[in-house]
């Protein structure tokens, strides 16, 4: 029984960062963050618009007419991924990618 740590002995104590994600993804999780938190702060129509204009539109690759910004259908392949329904998908996305380093 002597050899067993004690909570006194300060083994328990790492010393370490609270975050052990490398700084990119901090910086990708602070980057969601800010653009959902813009949105949220400048109303339904900001949301509406940057729905219409960063997010995945399949209909833009159809044959029938769609209205669109020129370009949308380009880079929604990369922007949609810094869109969120609400703060709730953001979160647990956010976990999803902090997880996802920690396990890795």
């Amino acid at each position: 029984m002597d050899n067993l740590a004690g909570p006194d002995d300060g083994a328990s104590q790492s010393g370490g960062p609270v975050f052990r994600a490398p700084p990119v993804v901090l910086a990708s999780i602070g980057v969601l963050v800010a653009i959902h938190a813009g949105l949220w702060l400048a109303g339904e129509e900001w949301r509406i618009w940057a729905l219409y204009a960063f997010a995945f539109i399949p209909a833009r690759f159809g044959t029938a007419a769609f209205p669109m910004i020129e370009g949308s259908q380009y880079w929604s392949f990369f922007t949609h991924a810094l869109l969120h329904a609400d703060a709730a998908h953001l979160l647990f996305n956010t976990i999803s990618l902090s997880i996802g380093i920690a396990t890795s």
